[in-house]
Order: C-alpha cells, then sequence, then structure tokens
C-alpha cells in the first residue's frame, strides 16, 4: 500500500513549501512500514516503533499538492487502517494540522477462493501472501491442506532471509539446476540447514514432515541468524513422543516451547505427519516475527 503525503497549512489546504516536518504515526500491528521516500534537496527522518517523522529542504519549492513524501507500507493483516500524519511545521509557520488518512487493507486472503477467512490460518495466510513469502498453486488456489515439499519449505525459507547470492551450487544429485528451489537448496547446504536423505540425494519433491520442519526451521535460528534456542519444550506429554526420530528431539522440543507446533486434539504431536501449507504460513508468520 503506496500513500502520498503533502504539505498542508493550518486548515487543512494543500500548500506549497520550501520546507517542513512532518509526523506519521501508524497501527504497527496492521501494517509495516517498509520504504519512506522525501522530497527535497535535504532531507532526514527519524523511525521509531509505529511512527516516522521527517522534514525536507527544498531550494526551488514543492508546489501546492506535490507529494512531499512518499511512504510504503506492508499488510500484516486484512483489517482495515488509519493512518496519522501531523503537519508540524511548514516554511517558517508551525501550522498544528493532523490529518487522519484511512488505508483500506484488502486480505490477501481472499484473492485464493479455498482460503476460509473464518479459520485458523487466516492471519497467517495473509502475511505470507503480503510479504511474498508464499505464492498460490494458481492464480485462485492456494491449497492450505495440501502438503508441502522439501523443496517448497526451503524456497519459503530463503524468501524470508532475502534471497542471498548464491554462488555454488547444491551438491546434491536430484537438485538440478534450473528448478526454482535450486538456490534455496544450495544456500540452506551451504550453511548446515539442511542434509540430504542420503550423502547424495536431498528428495526435493518428497513431502516434508512436522519433525523434518522442525529441524530446518531450528537450524534456520541458529545457524542463518545465530540465535541461540529459547526454552525447551517438554515432549513427554504426547501420546506418541516415542516415534519421534533421534535427530530430531531436541528441534522439536523447541519448536513447541515457541509455539511453532502444538499437538493434536487426541494427544499426538505427529511427528511423522506431513506439513500443510496453512500450516507452513504459520511457521513462516511466527519466524518473521519472533525472531
Amino acid at each position: 500500500v503506496t500513500m502520498t503525503i503533502t504539505a498542508k497549512d493550518g486548515q487543512g489546504v494543500d500548500a506549497a513549501s520550501n520546507n517542513g516536518i512532518i509526523s506519521v504515526s501508524y497501527n504497527k500491528a496492521a501494517l509495516e512500514l517498509q520504504e519512506i521516500a522525501v522530497s527535497g534537496d535535504y532531507t532526514a527522518q527519524v523511525t521509531g516503533s509505529g511512527a516516522v517523522t521527517f522534514g525536507y529542504v527544498s531550494r526551488e519549492g514543492i508546489a501546492a499538492g506535490d507529494p512531499v513524501a512518499t511512504l510504503t507500507f506492508g499488510l500484516k493483516t486484512g483489517a482495515d487502517a488509519t493512518v496519522t500524519v501531523q503537519h508540524r511545521e511548514l516554511n517558517d509557520g508551525k501550522p498544528g494540522f493532523t490529518e487522519e488518512l484511512p488505508v483500506d487493507l484488502e486480505c490477501p486472503s481472499e484473492a485464493f477462493q479455498d482460503l476460509d477467512t473464518g479459520r485458523w490460518y487466516h492471519e497467517y495466510t495473509d502475511y505470507v501472501i503480503a510479504k511474498g513469502l508464499m505464492n498460490g498453486m494458481d492464480e485462485t488456489h492456494f491449497a492450505p491442506e495440501g502438503s508441502l515439499t522439501r523443496g517448497m519449505l526451503l524456497t519459503t525459507l530463503y524468501r524470508l532471509a532475502g534471497e542471498p547470492e548464491v554462488t555454488e551450487p547444491a551438491t546434491f544429485t536430484d537438485v538440478a539446476q534450473g528448478r526454482y528451489y535450486a538456490d534455496a537448496v544450495a544456500w540452506a547446504e551451504d550453511l548446515g540447514i539442511v542434509k540430504g536423505i542420503t550423502a547424495t540425494a536431498f528428495q526435493p519433491e518428497g513431502t516434508v514432515t512436522r519433525q523434518q520442519a522442525a529441524t530446518f526451521l531450528y537450524r534456520y535460528v541458529t545457524e542463518y541468524l545465530k540465535q541461540a534456542p529459547a526454552g525447551d519444550g517438554d515432549l513427554t506429554g504426547f501420546t506418541d513422543a516415542a516415534s519421534i526420530s533421534l535427530y530430531a528431539r531436541e528441534a522439536m522440543s523447541w519448536a513447541t516451547a515457541t509455539g511453532l507446533l502444538e499437538g493434536y486434539g487426541d494427544g499426538a504431536i505427529g511427528p511423522k505427519n506431513p506439513v500443510t501449507r496453512a500450516q507452513m504460513a504459520k511457521f513462516l508468520t511466527i519466524l518473521d516475527t519472533k525472531f
């Protein structure tokens, strides 16, 4: 969502300006300020939590109604929001005018006919779609209950990391160059986030299980973000805890402690169950907002 700010006088009328200071505040639960472009020969800005203040000086002047700044917001939820703009200084005066600008946020999930905005995953699919972390299977279908492949999961983590440059291909013989997941697997292998099913095979088209996903996410946080794992969840309360593979126990314990994974209604944690795309949307949202 892009919003244009123009200079206003004390009555809220567009005014010509050579310099000014404007403060903008917004609901950070609904919006994320991604970019701000300020007009003028000299500019400065200070950002805070849910707020930004910027100043500008233009030698030639900015005509009334022309933008003094353009703000680009990312969507965090599908709810409408309001941006408050306080015109603090204008030329040699202090207009003291404050305006409330509505931001009509489209619900990203509504673009897909198989996403139910009343289901538990709504806030998570809104987030990952708006942030470009996950795409639909086609223009109208997201497949929230569809299984996630190992290649898909790494691709979403690679996007979350900002798609760093990859200099060497993956060493796995079943990861062909040119495939959509090739760079993601190469990046993850280099960092130690992934290991193969065998010494030479990664199985990118294979369905990823909950314990595999927990392990990938754990390594993303510890190997890429370089964060120490916080907390250990008690796995003994799950009826199928004994079926968790040894390699995944630490990651599964961490994932339950951080809220990434929850048990099913029957008391099981389902370590070898497939991860759905809706569940991955939740994982990505938590990773991007909590770590």
